[in-house]
């Protein structure tokens, strides 16, 4: 037990006093009551850390959890206002290239195992603020999440913020890939450090930066995209996805639950594989607020704006199939609610294809001339759309199409088929086409019960 009125002993299974280094040894089980401090708390093997009502640890230095084969799981003894506390602040450390709560950087120890462990947080109040290069959870420089490790987050309250060129959680600065992070319940707000994702993939610079794998069937999830005055637009991080120019890779899944992805000059999502098949989504961002190569929306509310360009914007050659669901996207300044490639030559078009088989659909075009579907005021997009049921509100403004091109340009090539059984409302020129069957919709994971803490 970690105690705050014990001293040391050899037997270090707690750790008091004159900032020690503590690890858990051969001991699984470790509960705090009070006031503790410790410089790091070093997890070796499998390792429960439960927070008593009233409690706080404060680890000076962070938590590490390095390597495949180590594992921390933590609880709170209840919730409310007495739910304990966890603090990892690595600001002003002498390990500021570190995780909050994860793997050391690259260099502390040379030929160290690669990146964080395994992480399950079923309780508790948790601030993990990350090193400069490091994530808050995950990842220091250099590093990511293993994987085989993995975040899993079934309640408490989780603010997590990365140094610069980390995520919130997710990987470190160079190499730093997201990993897999999957929520359940809580409360958590993640927000990366500059170039940092708010969940994904820290800086791409020396390679890494890798969305991961992100999965929320519950819970209130805030996602801030990492933004400080050295970044500039063509930093192309995102709320929840990819680093700063980090490669297309990952996957999002939400089932349930709410979430604030918040790209403010960039992106707030945007992977290769994105699936809304049931929950809250309120999106906001710079342009191509929500972007991949395969979309779909089954179910759930989604509530997209940007501020300058596309709200809903699939990748060359991708699909977005919405099949339900409550779907609002407005297009920023010259861009269009959902739009498919946008390019300024017609030779490089490549084209997108764009299914609305149910579901409520409302796309508005940005003031400056976007479609509502189509192609926003200045460019040129090749969008195959079909729609064949749902109710589908599209309006373009000043001059752009409610289905077509934005006001200055047409869509080249793009056709538009309507075999819609449902109301439609557009404002604007239309183009038309054949449908293309949706895929079947995805089927969300039977969700594991999360421990409720352990009764004292």
């Amino acid at each position: 037990m970690l105690d705050a009125s014990t001293s040391l002993s050899d037997s270090r299974d707690f750790g008091v006093g004159d900032n020690p280094e503590w690890d858990n040894g051969g001991y699984k089980w470790v509960v705090i009551k009070g006031e503790v401090t410790i410089s790091r708390l070093i997890v070796k093997g499998e390792g429960h850390l439960i927070l008593t009502d009233g409690s706080r640890l404060v680890c000076s230095d962070g938590v590490v959890l390095q390597g495949d084969g180590n594992s921390l799981s933590i609880y709170s003894q209840s919730s409310g206002d007495q739910e304990g506390r966890l603090e990892a602040k690595l600001s002003q450390s002498k390990y500021k290239k570190n995780a909050a709560i994860g793997c050391i950087d690259d260099y502390e120890v040379n030929g160290s195992p690669g990146g964080m462990g395994t992480l399950v947080i079923h309780g508790g109040v948790i601030t993990a603020t990350g090193g400069n290069y490091a994530a808050g959870i995950g990842g220091g420089e250099d590093r990511g999440i293993q994987p085989n490790g993995s975040v899993t987050i079934y309640g408490g309250t989780v603010t997590a913020t990365g140094g610069d060129h980390g995520a919130g959680i997710g990987g470190g600065y160079g190499g730093g890939q997201g990993g897999s992070v999957t929520i359940y319940g809580g409360k958590v707000v993640a927000t990366g450090g500059e170039y940092g994702a708010g969940i994904g993939g820290g800086d791409h610079y020396r390679g890494g930066g890798e969305g991961g794998v992100v999965a929320i069937h519950g819970g209130d999830v805030t996602a801030n995209v990492g933004i400080g005055k050295a970044m500039g637009l063509g930093a192309d991080c995102v709320a929840i996805g990819r680093g700063a120019n980090g490669p297309l890779a990952g996957s999002f899944l939400m089932t349930g639950g709410k979430v604030h992805a918040n790209g403010i000059n960039f992106s707030a999502i945007y992977s290769p594989d994105i699936r809304i098949n049931g929950g809250e989504l309120t999106a906001r961002g710079h342009h191509d607020v929500i972007g991949g190569a395969y979309m779909e929306i089954t179910d759930g509310t989604v509530d997209v704006e940007a501020t300058d360009a596309g709200a809903i914007a699939v990748a060359p050659l991708g699909t977005l199939n919405i099949t339900g669901g409550n779907v609002r996207a407005i297009g920023g300044s010259f861009g269009a609610g959902i739009t498919g490639y946008n390019t300024v030559q017609t030779s490089n078009i490549k084209q997108c294809y764009i299914n609305i088989t149910g579901g409520t659909v409302y796309a508005k075009g940005g003031s400056e001339g976007g479609a509502g579907i189509g192609s926003n005021a200045k460019h040129y997009s090749k969008t195959q759309l079909t729609i064949t049921d749902g109710t589908v509100t599209a309006i373009g403004q000043a001059g752009g199409a409610g289905i077509g091109g934005g006001k200055y340009v047409e869509m080249s090539g793009g056709r538009i088929n309507e075999t819609q059984r449902g109301p439609v409302f557009r404002v604007g020129s239309l183009m038309c086409f054949a449908p293309i069957p949706a895929p079947p919709a995805c089927i969300a994971p039977t969700v594991p019960r999360p421990c409720r803490g352990t009764p004292f």
